[in-house]
């Protein structure tokens, strides 16, 4: 109850810089903070600011199978310009192929009623 009580002062108040905001997370709860991300430029700025801070918070993301070669090389960039292991997650490979003969291999573009 304590920690909930100091994020709601953080947000209330809005008075800490991104980094002090990201340090303040790490000193509180340490390897439970990650950063989720999908190496768009925002998260880069995250990925920088937590390795000048030295707070070695966690890195994750999501695979969909879908990702282009230049993400996978830059993912690989930013694995090793940060020494960074970054944990990635699979969709369920049953889960998907069931969604592909159900809806096709674009659903995301359809509208269903």
């Amino acid at each position: 109850m304590q920690k909930e009580k100091r994020i709601d002062t953080i947000i209330k108040n809005d008075t800490l810089s991104p980094q002090e905001t990201l340090s303040w997370a790490y000193n509180t709860f340490g390897n439970r903070v990650s950063i989720l991300t999908s190496f768009q430029l925002e998260g880069l700025v995250i990925i920088d600011m937590a390795y000048t801070l030295k707070c070695p918070i966690r890195v994750v993301t999501i695979d969909t199978g879908r990702l282009n070669s230049e993400t996978h090389t830059l993912i690989d960039q930013i694995r090793e310009k940060y020494n960074l292991e970054i944990e990635t997650f699979f969709p369920n490979h049953d889960s998907l192929n069931n969604m592909v003969s159900k809806f096709g291999t674009n659903p995301f573009y359809k509208r269903f009623h």
